[in-house]
């Protein structure tokens, strides 16, 4: 475990929560565009889990079967849960859901990891963050299947991935864009994420940077983490003529390799409790809409609309969250997926939820 990059994984997980306090902080005049700084906790896991894959499997190099394996057994089981979850919610009680329905076809998509467009044009499953995680799947199946080349099929997963997204900027030159939204969705720039983070990969596990580490100074890392998080949160602000993958991508970027060079050098993050946080971040990234909407419901039921109360109510909810995804993944989560690898005879050899 590298525990700088577990540190990043519990700040990537909190950072996307920003985002979805629009609800509790709507009364304030703070909307969605004003916060988007708190997406780019999603381009930082995309980071994370490029570089976190390449760092483990390279030391291992374990067969494609038993990668995919490890990989399903690790993400599918909470994610399928919450899904359900959330599937009952839309039979039971539809309007405290917004552009989700209980339609049979969303769901057997939504748990088969196949994008499709919502009511709202969005391509979300019924859980709507899962929406990273066709991402990851994506990434999971073709890296698992580069897997069976070693390092030679590692570069060749890096450009079948710069390829797809070529396409869809060609496409986007010429034609506008992809008429097919599976086209448009798997030729996004931010699969280049995922390339970032193995070439970050690459580069950690090469020798030639033992000596430059050894002669290195630790504020090098330090002013890479230091801007790249001020990038992270102040770029989206800015109505700039580049894609989120120069922007966001870059800046997660920095903040990973930075956090390396600083892991490098000894210098690393020894609080259980961010350590705790990085372990049941993809936990929390799951479950905490579920607590953000509750508190924000409850809010509004009670008429807690002062500017004060809202503004409390923020850390409220933060800790709320927190709390509720570390007791996921302490009493749900990690049982489950020991169970599982139990009843399957599979060992545990790959890393955590890639990012999350």
């Amino acid at each position: 475990m590298i525990a700088n990059i577990q540190a990043l994984r519990a700040l990537a997980a909190l950072l996307v929560v920003v985002v979805h306090l629009e609800q509790l902080l709507a009364p304030l005049g703070v909307t969605p565009s004003n916060v988007f700084f708190g997406g780019g906790g999603v381009d930082l896991f995309f980071v994370i889990s490029g570089f976190i894959m390449v760092y483990t499997t390279a030391q291992s190099w374990p067969g494609t079967g038993n990668f995919l394996l490890n990989r399903v057994i690790r993400i599918v089981p909470l994610y399928w849960l919450m899904t359900l979850a959330v599937f009952a919610l839309a039979m039971i009680a539809p309007s405290l859901l917004g552009s989700t329905e209980a339609r049979p076809e969303y769901l057997a998509k939504s748990l088969a990891f196949i994008p499709f467009e919502k009511s709202n044009g969005r391509m979300e499953p019924i859980l709507f963050l899962g929406w990273t995680l066709n991402y990851e799947m994506f990434f999971y199946l073709i890296l698992g299947l580069g897997l069976a080349w070693k390092a030679r099929g590692l570069a060749a997963v890096a450009l079948f991935f710069v390829a797809l997204v070529a396409a869809g900027l060609i496409a986007a030159g010429s034609a506008g864009e992809f008429s097919d939204p599976l086209l448009r969705f798997y030729t996004h720039p931010i699969l280049l994420e995922f390339v970032i983070g193995m070439a970050i990969g690459a580069a950690y596990l090469h020798p030639g940077w033992d000596a430059l580490w050894s002669r290195s100074s630790p504020w090098i890392g330090a002013a890479m983490v230091a801007g790249g998080l001020a990038a992270l949160v102040f770029l989206p602000l800015v109505e700039l003529p580049t894609d989120r993958i120069v922007q966001i991508g870059l800046a997660s970027a920095c903040i990973v390799f930075g956090a390396l060079w600083l892991e490098r050098l000894g210098h690393v993050v020894r609080s259980n409790t961010v350590l705790l946080l990085g372990n049941a971040s993809y936990a929390i990234y799951l479950t905490h809409p579920f607590v953000t909407q509750a508190v924000s419901k409850v809010a509004d039921m009670l008429s807690l609309d002062s500017v004060l109360v809202r503004c409390l109510l923020v850390p409220v909810t933060y800790a709320l969250v927190m709390l509720a995804g570390v007791i996921v993944h302490l009493m749900l989560e990690k049982p489950m997926t020991r169970a599982i690898r139990a009843a399957m005879g599979v060992r545990r050899k790959s890393a955590p939820a890639g990012g999350m």
